[in-house]
C-alpha cells in the first residue's frame, strides 16, 4: 500500500512540475518622494537589518553605529 502511494505521488509531481499560472504583473513604479525613500533606508538600515543580511562585508554592529553602505557595496 506504501509503495503505491509513493508511486502515485511521484508520478504526480512528475506530470505536474512545469505548470505555470498566468497571472498580471502589477503596475510598480520607484517613487520619488523623498519621504519614502527615508522611510525605505531607516527600515534597510534599521529594524529589517536588510543591510547585515544582503551585503557582503558588512558587519551587523556597523549600522547601530550609523554607518551605511561604502559605495562599492549593494545591495544583492
Amino acid at each position: 500500500m506504501l509503495v503505491l502511494v509513493i508511486v502515485v505521488f511521484f508520478s504526480y509531481v512528475q506530470l505536474s512540475w512545469k505548470r505555470t499560472f498566468d497571472a498580471p504583473y502589477p503596475d510598480i513604479v520607484a517613487s520619488d518622494d523623498p519621504v519614502l525613500i527615508e522611510r525605505g533606508k531607516y527600515l534597510a538600515y534599521g529594524p529589517a537589518h536588510c543591510a547585515v543580511l544582503k551585503a557582503e562585508g558588512y558587519t551587523r554592529e556597523a549600522p547601530c553605529h550609523g554607518d551605511v553602505f561604502p559605495a562599492w557595496m549593494r545591495l544583492t
